[in-house]
């Protein structure tokens, strides 16, 4: 489990197709009382931004979620509907192909270490092979004049 309360409310968030209600994400995500307050602050701007949309003067406050559905003036009541937005479902993406991306890198990074230890040893076997593989070759004066002939 992811240690920040964002990651894992995007996480969490994004299973719910058809949008969740802060009870189903604060069991989902199971967070702790200050995490729960930082929540609660995101879900009531997502609600208070909904409800600013008609007004063109009014400046909205940027948050994780969108509300959906406002069933009421209760922004963390049953009936208001929440989703995750798409840039932060975007910037989850990053998040976890970022992820994929160092994994793969120690990955890597392990293998061509053990590619040049096996061609250190591979070249070190080839030099004690040599050294300890040299033939003395005689050719006596018979041999010489059948080579040159």
């Amino acid at each position: 489990m992811e240690k920040d309360i964002y990651i894992r409310s995007i996480s969490c968030g994004s299973f719910f197709c058809d949008g969740f209600n802060y009870s189903a994400i604060k069991d989902s995500v199971v967070p702790n009382p200050t995490e729960d307050e930082i929540l609660k602050d995101y879900l009531l701007a997502a609600f208070n931004n909904r409800s600013l949309r008609g007004n063109p003067g009014a400046a909205t406050r940027e948050t994780l979620f969108i509300c959906v559905a406002c069933g009421g003036s209760d922004a963390l009541g049953n009936d208001a509907k929440y989703a995750i937005n798409l840039d932060a479902k975007f910037k989850y993406i990053d998040f976890i192909e970022l992820k994929e991306a160092r994994k793969n890198a120690r990955e890597a990074k392990r293998m061509s270490t053990w590619a040049i230890i096996i061609s250190l040893v591979s070249i070190a076997v080839s030099v004690v092979a040599t050294i300890f593989d040299t033939q003395i070759v005689k050719i006596d004066s018979n041999q010489f004049e059948q080579l040159t002939q």
